[in-house]
């Protein structure tokens, strides 16, 4: 064999080493992002299932009752703050943009629909239910398209409803990413490109040693 050969096969061993190192760091990465957001549906404040139980009309009265005044302390800029602030960014290089799109929002939401509560417990009103406020709609729009942000007014999504529908999408996300279909996807064209040009390599030098 050729030192040349010798060459394309160590780098060939090398790259497909790599590819092993950097799919294990995915799969660590999956495994850390997923476990943030279990994190944030567990601990995020439960004033918020009240948003699905009461009717829009009554959401002054009830969160405005000094009953609940313990919702203040759960609801606060602090204990929000403490909630979605985390190190997920170290994890971006293993991982990709759809998965940021929907961790970045599924964390702004549980922090918009807490601001929401707060305005409430300090003004008694709201002018638009939920599901119709501009802050809301903003966030979901780089997971949710069109029809399904109408689906989101027309259908009047409880919280439930749409935490559930972006845990499903991300963890299916991220089952993907972690069983390597994706990663065998990005490295496809790659490996392909590699091959096609060790071949044709291979077949000039068997012509250069027959000329």
């Amino acid at each position: 064999m050729s030192t040349f050969w010798k060459t394309c096969n160590v780098k060939r061993i090398f790259f497909w080493k790599s590819f092993n190192i950097f799919a294990n760091e995915r799969i660590i990465a999956t495994k850390e992002l997923w476990a943030e957001v279990s994190n944030i549906s567990k601990n995020k404040s439960s004033a918020i299932t009240f948003l699905d139980i009461l009717l829009f009309e009554e959401y002054g009265k009830v969160f405005q009752n000094r009953k609940y005044d313990f919702y203040d302390q759960e609801l606060s800029d602090e204990s929000i703050g403490k909630l979605i602030t985390n190190n997920i960014d170290k994890l971006r290089p293993f991982l990709d943009e759809k998965n940021f799109a929907y961790f970045w929002c599924y964390r702004a939401l549980v922090g918009r629909l807490s601001y929401y509560i707060q305005q409430i417990r300090k003004t008694g009103h709201v002018s638009t239910p939920w599901q119709q406020e501009k802050g809301v709609i903003e966030i979901l729009k780089p997971i949710l398209n069109e029809q399904e942000l109408e689906k989101l007014i027309n259908e009047r999504w409880d919280t439930r409803t749409l935490f559930g529908y972006s845990e499903t999408n991300l963890a299916e996300h991220l089952r993907s990413l972690s069983s390597g279909a994706l990663l065998s996807k990005e490295s496809l064209s790659y490996s392909m490109a590699i091959s096609k040009a060790a071949e044709s390599l291979r077949k000039i030098e068997e012509n250069e040693k027959l000329s």
